[in-house]
């Protein structure tokens, strides 16, 4: 249908606020282009008209800030940028965020405007962000590369030309469409009235203008990207305002959509601080080079005045050259014992995450075949201790001297039976808590659902390791932190999309409580371990880290029994394996391959603990977490909409976030143990 046609259509209707919306190439008139290429500011302006057509503002504006994901592609293909890490993170949490908006469509509060139509507002304002950060691009492209001055006179002949021929092209618009026909009916029939028309065009074309004017100052004094990163600063303010003035709907998803493009906004600014400070020290560098140049002048005139004084600038060189392949051959060595290493982690990785996506994958089958105790749930997640007895046996210290090496000295004393009781005591009750609160979890939460909250452990991991363990908050790992959370958040507000129809909604925010709790209990587990063995152990034994598992497991199971009994629950477990979905066979084999599985999921984390820390191993645990809703939809049909889809890339970008630091840090002390190897050699050269 022609534009022309619908409206004429609506004004027939006598809908006076859809007729005082129509006039798109008027807007698009007031809208004074500010970029070279008029052609394409031209459909930018009608694609950005089209969007608030068929758009609520906040949803236009949090769309509007893809712009900077796509100005980092298209500076790095016309303007040399370089893709970093924050740049990478800024484009995916941006893509993300538009991608929300997209998918939570059944939110909206435009009932008149069809989803076809909505669809077409949605991708004509990610088309103008687009372009709008193209032609960016290329004008500075073109001060570079053709006009080859920046004069604020030659920025000003870069506006006004393009705006009058866009303009010409919008007027040429107005009344190809026909629109002309109908400007003084939509006038009268304007909401406010006429006077009301006429003020809104006009203040529409002058907040363009002093808009374009802070635009072309920040392209003369800086750079045409940091224009666009600014201008990304001033939408999420625009949802705030526009729940005020025009009653849009600010759901939960679009409250986490905002929250996600702020947090991209940040870490676009925040690689802008890093190459300013960068930038910054490269001159310090520069000067301090240019003194060192100084020195070397000096040196070759002393050479020339002075042979013997080259001569022992000769020989200094030659012996560094020397000790320098020594320790090559040392590191050759040191590699191949490392790639022994990068092997066993990698064994243990796989018996963690394999046993881990099992053990949740069964107890979910428990839960829906019939079963119904939650002790019985609980006590299956630490009984399986059993198995690890031949192992604590095989390390035992009487078998091998090896296997009590202390960490620091090798006159480190136990510690008193008294303090491990203790510590072992403490420890069983807090898994039996953590194993608990999962029972719940499983028990009123989808499979999908539990183990992307699951993904918070990393999370918390990082807080308790700040302050038990000495962890720096550093940007990567605040970032998964931040996109773990939200990521959580999203679930929980997506509660009305869940498949469970039997649990009412208290139950589901009681497992989605108990889950959040089991992975924060989970992670202070895991960091008050590692502070045990520092402080109390002292040792870091294969043999102590068995026992660290198989007496809190003991005690756990102890506490499941107890709590098994005072419960009631054994009064049931008959009736619960005769009525079983798939019979008491069955019945008995899900529990006791729970129990393995879990056993296998430790020995995993036992491995990973003894060789690295349990640090890693918490990062280790949380990749196996989004395997589990692909293979939950695969095996007990959980819905998996789109909602939950993004959940599922934000945790997989948080886990990636905190993997990548952890890369980063491992460089960085392969970097620090090579310069201390190689620091000796030369120091005796000398």
């Amino acid at each position: 249908m022609e534009p022309a046609q619908e409206l004429q259509q609506d004004t027939q209707a006598d809908d006076r606020e859809q007729n005082s919306n129509k006039g798109t190439f008027v807007t698009n008139l007031m809208k004074l282009p500010r970029l070279k290429h008029y052609k394409w500011w031209l459909r930018n302006n009608l694609m950005y008209s089209y969007g608030l057509l068929y758009l609520p503002v906040s949803t236009y504006s949090l769309l509007c800030a893809t712009q900077l994901a796509f100005n980092a592609l298209f500076s790095f293909f016309f303007n040399s940028q370089k893709f970093t890490p924050f740049i990478l993170n800024s484009l995916v949490l941006l893509t993300i965020s538009a991608s929300l908006l997209a998918v939570n469509t059944n939110s909206e509060n435009m009932t008149r405007i069809p989803k076809g139509m909505y669809v077409i507002g949605f991708l004509c304002t990610l088309g103008a962000s687009a372009i709008f950060s193209l032609n960016l691009s290329l004008v500075q492209l073109s001060f570079q590369k053709v006009i080859k001055t920046e004069t604020f006179s030659a920025v000003l002949d870069m506006q006004i030309y393009p705006s009058f021929v866009a303009t010409c092209g919008c007027v040429v618009g107005l009344f190809a469409s026909g629109e002309w026909k109908i400007l003084r009916n939509e006038m009268e029939n304007y909401g406010k009235g006429r006077v009301s028309y006429m003020m809104t065009l006009i203040w529409t074309a002058e907040a363009w203008q002093i808009s374009s004017t802070a635009m072309l100052g920040l392209i003369f004094e800086v750079s045409s990207l940091f224009c666009s990163v600014i201008s990304t600063l001033a939408l999420p303010v625009v949802p705030i305002l526009v729940v005020m003035f025009f009653n849009d709907k600010m759901d939960g998803v679009k409250v986490t959509a905002l929250v996600l493009a702020v947090w991209g906004f940040l870490s676009y600014i925040y690689q802008h601080y890093l190459d300013d400070s960068k930038s910054k020290v490269n001159k310090t560098s520069n000067n301090e080079a240019s003194g060192a140049g100084a020195v070397i002048e000096k040196r070759k005139e002393m050479s020339t005045e002075n042979p013997g004084f080259a001569a022992i600038w000769l020989v200094i060189e030659c012996k560094s050259h020397i000790k320098g392949t020594s320790v090559i051959n040392l590191m050759e060595l040191l590699r191949l014992k490392h790639y022994k290493w990068w092997l066993r982690v990698a064994s243990y990785s796989f018996f963690l995450v394999a046993g881990q996506v099992a053990a949740i994958l069964l107890g979910r089958l428990y839960y829906d075949q019939g079963g119904n105790s939650k002790w019985m749930a609980t006590f299956v997640q630490s009984a399986g201790f059993p198995i690890l007895l031949p192992l604590q046996y095989f390390f035992s210290p009487s078998l091998t001297s090896t296997a009590n090496t202390p960490l620091n000295t090798s006159s480190t004393k136990s510690p008193p039976l008294s303090t491990l009781a203790l510590l072992y005591f403490a420890f069983g009750l807090m898994l039996m808590g953590d194993d608990l609160m999962n029972s719940y979890g499983l028990l009123y939460l989808p499979v999908s659902t539990y183990s992307l909250l699951c993904a918070t452990q990393l999370a918390f991991n990082a807080i308790f390791s700040f302050f038990f363990n000495s962890q720096k908050i550093t940007p990567f790992i605040l970032n998964s932190l931040v996109l773990l959370t939200i990521s959580a958040s999203l679930v929980a507000v997506n509660t009305d999309s869940e498949n469970m129809t039997g649990v009412p909604k208290g139950k589901y925010a009681v497992g989605f409580l108990c889950t959040l709790c089991a992975s924060a209990t989970d992670s202070l587990y895991h960091s008050l371990v590692q502070l045990s063995f520092q402080r109390v152990i002292k040792i870091e034994t294969f043999s102590a880290v068995l026992d660290m598992q198989i007496y809190p497991s003991f005690i756990s199971a102890c506490g499941c029994v107890a709590g098994f009994f005072a419960s009631g629950e054994w009064k049931f477990l008959g009736k619960e394996m005769e009525n079983y979905g798939k019979g008491r066979v069955s019945y008995m084999m899900t529990l006791i391959w729970t129990a393995v599985t879990w056993q296998i999921s430790s020995v995993g984390m036992l491995g990973l603990i003894f060789e690295v820390s349990s640090l890693f191993c918490n990062v280790i645990s949380t990749l196996s977490l989004p395997a589990v809703p692909i293979l939950a939809v695969i095996f007990f049909h959980d819905k998996m909409n789109g909602v939950k889809v993004m959940a599922l890339l934000l945790a997989v970008w948080g886990f990636l976030s905190y993997i990548y630091q952890h890369y980063l840090d491992d460089s960085k002390s392969k970097v620090n143990k090579t310069s201390a190897q190689g620091a000796e050699p030369i120091i005796e050269v000398c």
